[in-house]
């Protein structure tokens, strides 16, 4: 079992989640190994035994699923697509990957 622990000071609020989740993500992506992430709010209960036997169903690759209706990109060259916001999401190993590539 592997144990890492890491403090840092991050600004709180809206205008700094892009980079926590971006951190967070970048962290779990170099000390993890891991299938999926799932990012919830700190107010959300979330049903692990359903979401796991979910999980083990569906692809292990390409994997992006939560509220996905918002609207990016678009602008300076950049494609639009979209992504997930609100209460949580999950994401495969592979676009925790491609989320670091994003500016």
């Amino acid at each position: 079992k592997q144990s890492y622990q890491r403090r840092v000071a991050i600004t709180a609020g809206r205008n700094a989640l892009k980079y926590k989740v971006l951190w967070g993500t970048k962290q779990a992506l170099h000390h993890y190994d891991f299938d999926y992430i799932v990012k919830t709010d700190d107010d959300i209960v979330v049903n692990l035994p359903v979401l796991i036997t979910d999980l083990i169903a569906l692809p292990r690759d390409r994997y992006y699923t939560g509220n996905c209706n918002m609207k990016y990109g678009d602008f300076n060259g950049y494609p639009k697509w979209k992504y997930c916001s609100g209460g949580g999401y999950v994401f495969s190993r592979d676009v925790a990957s491609k989320f670091q590539e994003l500016p």
